[in-house]
């Protein structure tokens, strides 16, 4: 594995707003350009990894409506235990506040955070080799 920052040049962030999802829970909308699938998708959040199934909405947005221990109860949450109101609590982000989701390996691994806040991923190695050749570069650049 490989360790990036958020401020990383490969790692992209992307705005997305606390928005109400049924009657009492909360979840995060983003714009549809942003580059989710619906597939499950491995996230970090405050350190610790989650998995998400991101769901494409009428008006286009993509809706991020739980985090779960597993991939399989991502894909099928019934009544699996979901954390996202819990990290959202814990980060004061109520209904209107912006969240921040980083890309750090397009389809595969990716991050939540409270604006503000700092994060460092982990990329496996094989998807980041390409990564870790343009920080180089851009570091090379810089000692120029």
């Amino acid at each position: 594995m490989v360790r990036l920052s958020a401020s990383h040049p490969t790692v992209t962030t992307h705005n997305g707003t606390v928005v109400r999802h049924g009657t009492r829970r909360r979840a995060v909308a983003f714009d549809p350009s942003c580059p989710l699938s619906e597939t499950v998708l491995r996230v970090t959040a405050s350190g610790s990894e989650w998995f998400t199934r991101p769901a494409k909405q009428p008006d286009g947005r993509w809706l991020i409506t739980g985090l779960y221990r597993r991939p399989a109860a991502a894909r099928e949450p019934g009544h699996q235990e979901e954390r996202l109101g819990d990290w959202l609590e814990e980060h004061e982000l109520t209904r209107g506040r912006t969240v921040l989701l980083d890309v750090v390996v397009d389809d595969l691994t990716y991050g939540l955070r409270a604006p503000g806040g700092e994060a460092v991923y982990e990329a496996p190695k094989t998807e980041t080799a390409g990564l870790m050749d343009i920080a180089r570069q851009l570091e090379d650049q810089t000692d120029e």
